[in-house]
């Protein structure tokens, strides 16, 4: 006499014990059974062998090219607009990379008209003008 199995916290157990043999029932034993599960769907009792389901199978064989179709033609605009953003990023790095070495001449440049303006007092606002 087999002893029930012991539960090992709440009352899930029996549940999860229920659904494991109807998943296990539902995978495909052999290359037969898992083309005729993706063939429909997973419905029982069809088969891609039955003349009568060819109509059926040049369908979902046709869906299923065109939707390949539709994600390679996506894939492909996606890599596309991909590369754009990286050049333009690269472009763009470019512009901000030369800002501080742009900024330094500048400020090279300036520093002769701040000591020209210095010695002649342009900057010397004592009358209250700005």
């Amino acid at each position: 006499a087999d002893a029930p199995p012991e539960k090992k916290g709440g009352g899930d157990d029996e549940e999860m014990e229920d659904a494991a043999p109807e998943a296990a029932a539902a995978k495909p034993r052999n290359d037969e059974e898992a083309i005729d599960a993706y063939l429909f769907d997973g419905e029982a009792g069809r088969s891609h062998r039955d003349p009568s389901e060819r109509d059926a199978v040049v369908a979902k064989l046709r869906s299923n090219l065109k939707a390949r179709g539709d994600l390679v033609a996506g894939l492909s605009s996606a890599r596309s607009e991909l590369a754009e953003l990286k050049r333009k990023r690269d472009e763009l790095r470019g512009f901000l990379d030369q800002i501080p070495k742009k900024v330094g001449e500048m400020d090279r440049a300036a520093r002769g008209l701040g000591r020209f303006f210095a010695r002649h007092g342009a900057w010397n606002h004592g009358d209250g003008e700005e």
